[in-house]
């Protein structure tokens, strides 16, 4: 059911295997992938972060609660953000995910 709702994008977007989350962002970077953070410190819009990435560009999200270790933090290229009311606590990290997934597809097909 989950492959058939994917409308097709399942198997349109490259895939790699890694275990733990920093093999995973090591592998990516080796690969010429810039690794975005979702956090707050020292962070920018997606689209502007995403502007000098030619060869592509991966969002690393932590959970709600505690967002993502220093280590990952660490071992990205920089940090993104959604910019958003300052009445708006926060989001959780499916909906972040959901907006910077579509932010990054509209920055990367022109729809700006």
């Amino acid at each position: 059911k989950t492959l058939r709702a994917s409308m097709g994008a399942a198997v349109r977007i490259p895939v790699i295997e890694a275990g733990a989350m920093p093999d995973a962002i090591t592998q990516l970077r080796a690969k010429g992938i810039t690794c975005l953070a979702a956090a707050l410190y020292k962070s920018q819009p997606l689209s502007a972060a995403q502007s000098g990435c030619p060869g592509g560009v991966c969002v690393v999200i932590g959970s709600e609660g505690r967002g993502l270790s220093q280590e990952l933090l660490a071992l990205c290229d920089g940090t993104v953000r959604i910019p958003m009311s300052p009445r708006c606590e926060s989001l959780n990290a499916a909906v972040a995910a959901s907006v910077l997934l579509w932010e990054g597809y509209r920055v990367s097909d022109g729809r700006e």
